[in-house]
């Protein structure tokens, strides 16, 4: 009776020695596309950068306002820096003054404040907004798109977005006609 016992765990293949080099693998993907560490984003042109996320921006606002929220930029927010030779625009912070509604520690409760936001964001090339992250004890959802820029928008009623790549020689805010 032994024998055939050890004859199915052999029938049944090797074991892996450890998922581990796999999950690791996984989890610091995962944590490079959630940090906004996309090192093969496309760069946008510098007299496009303002225009394209000030579009993103008005378009979340009023994807925000059937919830009875109004949006206003805080000025100054916007800013242009180099990260080890890569320009980065940071687009700004808007705030509504009204945080929203419900238990925000679910994606579910997210939903009506999300989904319209996802509809605006798809049109500007952003991924959809995911799972509920948390920064200490502020819960907030976060979008990426194609030129590193990362959008996040927090329980609080506070939407930014940032870490856009830039293509602007040299890299500063004059560069962008925000000087």
């Amino acid at each position: 009776m032994a024998s055939a016992s050890a004859a199915a765990r052999r029938t049944a293949g090797p074991r892996r020695p450890s998922a581990f080099p796999v999950r690791a693998s996984f989890v610091l993907a995962t944590a490079a596309l959630l940090t906004g560490c996309s090192r093969g984003a496309e760069p946008l042109p510098a007299d496009e950068a303002v225009g394209h996320y000030e579009d993103v921006a008005a378009g979340v606002s009023g994807a925000l306002a059937s919830s009875g929220r109004e949006f206003s930029y805080l000025a100054p927010s916007e800013s242009v820096t180099e990260d080890g030779g890569t320009c980065l625009y940071r687009a700004g912070q808007w705030e509504s003054g009204q945080s929203f509604d419900g238990d925000l520690t679910e994606r579910a409760a997210w939903n009506e404040y999300a989904e319209p936001v996802e509809e605006v964001l798809a049109e500007h090339g952003f991924t959809d907004l995911g799972r509920v992250h948390r920064r200490g004890a502020l819960h907030h959802l976060a979008a990426t798109d194609r030129h590193g820029a990362r959008f996040e928008l927090d329980e609080q009623g506070r939407f930014t977005i940032a870490d856009a790549r830039v293509d602007a020689d040299p890299c500063t805010a004059e560069a962008l006609g925000i000087g």
